[in-house]
């Protein structure tokens, strides 16, 4: 519900902010197998892929904040509920796409301080996860 309202174009400015203030709290206090659960639903892959409407500096912060917290997160298991596969169409193979990277690539050189702070987090998060690897 919160996703739905987030990506809705009716939601009025004030209440978007509220709604990415409450995603952000919930991902502070989430456990581990709660967080999982949480991302077998899909919700957040569909937020990060809808791109939602962030009317100002404080709201980008936000948006990052709740990828930053979702970077955080992540280990073996959760980083496979992040994936999503993408099929280009008929000729073409389908590809695998993590939407948390990038929608984290997008805000690495934005305006707002905080908004480039959890960009790079994310970017980090997933180097270093990737070098974990290996």
């Amino acid at each position: 519900m919160l996703v739905d309202g987030l990506l809705a174009f009716e939601t009025l400015d004030r209440v978007r902010v509220q709604l990415l203030q409450t995603l952000s709290i919930l991902l502070v206090n989430v456990r581990k197998p709660t967080f999982r659960y949480v991302l077998q639903t899909g919700a957040y892959n569909r937020l990060l892929r809808g791109k939602p409407y962030l009317p100002d500096g404080d709201a980008e912060a936000l948006y990052m904040n709740i990828q930053k917290r979702l970077a955080m997160n992540v280990d073996e298991q959760a980083a496979e509920l992040l994936l999503m596969t993408v099929g280009h169409g008929e000729d073409e193979a389908p590809t695998v796409q993590l939407p948390l990277m990038t929608e984290a690539i997008g805000f690495l050189f934005n305006e707002e301080n905080l908004a480039r702070t959890g960009a790079r987090v994310v970017c980090l998060s997933g180097w270093a996860a990737a070098m974990s690897e290996e």
